[in-house]
């Protein structure tokens, strides 16, 4: 098993969690009828399941400390 799916594996319940309570939230303000309550958050189920997997994809590598060494300048004797 790789590193990006183990970290895809780890982070992949937090995103869902995020992504399920800004659709819930949003159903919830814009819906006024309960039948389209219980429909909103059915699809707001599917919905985070479904852009939960790519997003954790694109974004575990971005949390790898490889990346954010390339990314930062190297430390000089002086800023120590």
């Amino acid at each position: 098993m790789s590193t990006r799916t183990r970290i895809s594996l780890v982070i992949y319940g937090m995103v869902q969690a995020v992504l399920f309570f800004i659709g819930t939230i949003a159903t919830l303000m814009l819906t006024d009828q309960s039948d389209q309550r219980a429909w909103g958050i059915v699809t707001t189920i599917a919905l985070s399941i479904l852009i939960g997997v790519p997003l954790t994809w694109w974004l575990a590598p971005r949390l790898r400390a490889r990346y954010v060494r390339e990314n930062v300048p190297p430390l000089r004797e002086d800023d120590l």
